[in-house]
C-alpha cells in the first residue's frame, strides 16, 4: 500500500504573481503526491505493478547505482519544488448505442458505450455493455466494463518509460433469473517490446520474456503438443503413471513397448500382466556382440508335449522347459538327446531320466518317485518289454519286481527266520 504525504500549504507572501505562483506549486505538488498515492486504487495503477515483474537484474551494480539516483533526484524534485508547471492536452468523447427488439418470445434491450480518451500518455478507451433480457423462458442479465489501454503504460523500477497494450476486464457479469452464472473479474494482458504477460486478481498467472514462458502461479494445459527437452515434475499423472513426491509409478499405465535396457536401478512391481501367446527373449553373451532371440515366455496352449494350458519358459532351441501348470510343474532338459525330467504334482515328485521322452520303441527310463507314504525306483527297457524292475519302499513293507516276479521284504524276513 503506498504512503502519500502531503505538505502543508505555504506561507501567502510577496506580490500578487508570486503568491499564484507559490499556490500552483503546491497543487501541483499534491496532486502528484496523490497520483502516486493513489495509483494502486485504478486500472493504471494496475499496469504499473507490472513494473516490477519485468524489470532486469543484467545491469552492472553500478548502473544500479545510477538509476536509483536518477529516480529519487526525479521524486525529491516534484515534491519539493517551489515552482512547477504542468501542461497536457486531453480528449475525450463518448459514444453511446441502444438497442431494443421485442417478439412473442420476449424482449431485448442493450446498451453500449465507449468512452475515448487520449492525451500526451496514450489512448484509453472504456467499454461499458448492459443488457436484459425478459421471456417466458427465464430473465437473463449482463453487465461488462472491459478497457483499452494504448501508450505508456508504467515506470519499470529503473525509471524507464515501458509503452505497450493492455487489455483488460474489469468485471464481467452473467445474471439467469436472479443467479450469477458467469463472473469475470480484474483479467489483464498487457503486451509490451520484450513481454507478453497475462494476470488475474492483481497477480502475474503467466508471461512471455525472450525465449521463455514463465508460470508463476498459473498451470500450463497443452493438447497434442509436442514439447521437447527437459521436463521436472513432483506430482500428476502421465499415461496412467502417478508422479508423488517426485517419483514415477507405474500402477495402471498402458505401456506398449518398453526398452529394459535403459531400467538401471530401482525395482519394478508388474500386476495383471496379460500375454497373447509368448514372448520373445531376447540376450547376448558379450557386449560386442548382436541380441539374439534366446528362449520364449508366455502363456502356451499346448507346450511340453502335452496339452496342457500354463505358463512357458523355454529355451529357442526347445531342449530345455519349465512349465508352470495348476497342481503341476515340469521341469525338462533334453540336451544331448537324453531326457532329464523334474516333474511335481500334487503330493509326489519325480526325477527321471528318459532316452525317449516320446514313448516309442525303444530306449530306457529310469525314475524316483516320492509320493505319500511310498518311494518308489523304476527301471524299464523298452526294446525287452518284460525287462521292467522297481523297488517301492512303503509304509510297512518293501516291493521288489525283477524279470516279471515280485519279492516282499517281509516274505524274506520270513523266511530267513528274521
Amino acid at each position: 500500500m503506498s504512503v502519500i504525504n502531503l505538505s502543508s500549504p505555504p506561507a501567502i507572501t510577496g506580490n500578487e504573481q508570486e503568491q499564484l505562483n507559490k499556490l500552483r506549486s503546491y497543487v501541483f505538488q499534491t496532486v502528484e503526491a496523490l497520483n502516486i498515492g493513489l495509483k494502486d486504487m485504478n486500472a493504471e495503477g494496475i499496469l504499473e505493478e507490472i513494473s516490477r515483474a519485468v524489470s532486469t537484474d543484467s545491469d552492472s551494480e553500478e548502473n544500479q547505482t545510477a538509476l536509483a539516483s536518477y529516480n529519487n533526484i526525479r521524486s525529491l524534485i516534484i515534491k519539493t519544488a517551489d515552482y512547477a508547471v504542468g501542461n497536457c492536452e486531453e480528449f475525450r468523447k463518448l459514444l453511446k448505442s441502444e438497442y431494443s427488439a421485442s417478439s412473442d418470445f420476449g424482449e431485448l434491450t442493450e446498451q453500449l458505450e465507449n468512452e475515448i480518451s487520449a492525451n500526451s500518455a496514450g489512448i484509453t478507451q472504456l467499454f461499458r455493455y448492459t443488457s436484459g433480457i425478459r421471456s417466458d423462458f427465464g430473465d437473463f442479465s449482463t453487465e461488462s466494463e472491459q478497457y483499452i489501454k494504448t501508450g505508456l503504460l508504467y515506470y519499470d523500477d529503473n525509471g524507464a518509460p515501458i509503452y505497450g497494450v493492455g487489455v483488460g476486464n474489469l468485471s464481467t457479469t452473467i445474471e439467469a433469473n436472479g443467479e450469477t452464472v458467469l463472473d469475470r473479474q480484474n483479467l489483464l494482458t498487457t503486451t509490451t517490446a520484450d513481454e507478453i504477460a497475462f494476470w488475474s486478481g492483481g497477480n502475474k498467472i503467466a508471461y512471455i520474456s525472450g525465449s521463455m514462458m514463465y508460470f508463476p502461479s498459473g498451470t500450463l494445459k497443452a493438447y497434442e503438443a509436442d514439447i521437447s527437452g527437459n521436463i521436472t515434475a513432483t506430482s500428476g499423472e502421465i499415461g496412467g503413471c502417478v508422479i508423488e513426491d517426485g517419483v514415477l509409478k507405474i500402477d495402471s499405465a498402458n505401456i506398449t513397448s518398453i526398452d529394459a535396457g535403459k531400467i538401471t536401478s530401482g525395482l519394478m512391481s508388474v500386476r495383471n500382466m496379460k500375454f497373447d501367446g509368448v514372448m520373445s527373449i531376447l540376450g547376448r553373451d558379450s557386449t560386442s556382440e548382436e541380441y539374439t532371440e534366446k528362449g520364449i515366455f508366455g502363456y502356451e496352449l499346448e507346450s511340453f508335449q502335452n496339452s496342457y494350458k500354463g505358463l512357458l519358459l523355454e529355451s529357442i532351441d526347445h531342449e530345455r522347459s519349465l512349465l508352470l501348470y495348476p497342481s503341476r510343474t515340469w521341469l525338462l532338459d533334453e540336451s544331448n538327446g537324453k531326457t532329464k525330467l523334474l516333474y511335481f504334482r500334487a503330493n509326489a515328485i519325480n526325477l527321471e531320466f528318459n532316452e525317449d521322452y516320446e514313448y516309442d520303441e525303444s530306449g530306457v527310463k529310469c525314475s524316483v518317485e516320492l509320493g505319500t507314504g511310498e518311494l518308489l525306483l523304476t527301471y524299464f527297457d523298452r526294446d525287452v518289454s518284460a525287462k521292467s524292475s522297481y523297488i517301492s519302499i512303503q509304509e510297512d513293507d518293501i516291493v521288489m519286481r525283477f524279470n516279471g516276479s515280485r519279492y516282499y521284504m517281509s516274505d524274506i524276513i520270513d523266511a530267513c527266520g528274521l
